[in-house]
Formats: C-alpha cells, sequence, structure tokens
C-alpha cells in the first residue's frame, strides 16, 4: 500500500506542474504563422517537459487502475480502433 500511496503523491504532483505548463502554454492568437513557430522554438523545452509529464501521469493512471478499471479501459480503446479502423 505504501507504494500506491508514493504513486498518488507523485501522481498529484505532476497534475499540478501539468497545469502549470498548460498556463504558461496556453494557445495564443497569433497573427501570423511566424509568431507562432517563433513561439514554439523559443518554449520548446516546456513543451518537451510537458510532454514528458503528460505520459508519466497516464503511466501512472495505468498503474493506480483496479484490474477492473484496467479491463474496462482496454475494453474502451478497442472499441475506438475497431470504430476508427473501420472507417
Amino acid at each position: 500500500m505504501e507504494n500506491k500511496s508514493l504513486l498518488e503523491k507523485r501522481l498529484i504532483e505532476l497534475k499540478k506542474q501539468e497545469k502549470l505548463y498548460y498556463d504558461l502554454l496556453k494557445n495564443f492568437s497569433f497573427k501570423t504563422e511566424w509568431e507562432a513557430q517563433k513561439y514554439i522554438e523559443k518554449n520548446k523545452t516546456s513543451f518537451d517537459e510537458l510532454k514528458e509529464i503528460k505520459e508519466e501521469i497516464k503511466e501512472l493512471e495505468h498503474q493506480l487502475m483496479t484490474p477492473k478499471e484496467k479491463q474496462e479501459y482496454l475494453e474502451y480503446q478497442k472499441e475506438l480502433k475497431d470504430k476508427y479502423s473501420n472507417d
């Protein structure tokens, strides 16, 4: 159980960091594509860090799922795959 508690604490920390990055990297209205590209280049490190945080959050959430939740998640993923692979 201690491990689960540590995972839950880590998950909470990561979600706080994720929110901070989202606040920092909000979608702005750029007048030109050049402005948007410059913004992306300037903040590339932050975007990369946000991506890593999101991946770790997803992994932790999966680890914290009950067996029933994991099964439901897999079924849902299969439904999505079937739905969009046939179109």
